[in-house]
């Protein structure tokens, strides 16, 4: 093969990567139904309610999380840790996740239990998006 060819080929080949590499991207995210509903002040007060009994205990369980993250990067950057002791801070690390999925999901709850029924299901896509990582997101 020529050298002009393989260049040729070689361009197609990364267009064509390119292409099917940023497809997801160019797609728009599916609108909720009804959009009105999300900003409606009765739901949103609603929505407001449920979040401020929980917002403290969302905050310090994400808080746990947080700092059980940074205490097995030290460790593991830590020339003197034991793998005894990463393994320790691993399982707190991981009791810390766990104890925020619940409070998450106690949160949920509650917003489950406060929103109309006919329209729980529209409403809870409004509050409730799905985030990198792991779990959903809420506004805020």
């Amino acid at each position: 093969m020529k050298r002009t060819s393989v260049v040729w080929l070689a361009a197609v080949l990364v267009a064509a990567g390119v292409a099917a590499a940023a497809a997801p991207w160019g797609q728009a995210a599916p609108a909720p139904q009804d959009r009105a509903g999300c900003w409606d002040p009765a739901v949103r007060i609603q929505f407001e309610t449920v979040f401020d009994r929980h917002r403290t205990a969302l905050r310090s369980a994400r808080n746990r999380v947080d700092d059980e993250r940074y205490a097995l990067r030290r460790l593991l950057t830590s020339p003197q840790a034991t793998r005894a002791q990463v393994d320790a801070q691993a399982t707190r690390l991981g009791e810390a996740l766990a104890a925020l999925e619940r409070a998450r999901a106690a949160f949920l709850w509650d917003l489950r239990e406060t929103l109309p029924a006919d329209r729980r299901d529209v409403l809870l896509r409004c509050f409730v998006r799905r985030g990198p990582g792991w779990g959903p997101r809420w506004w805020r």
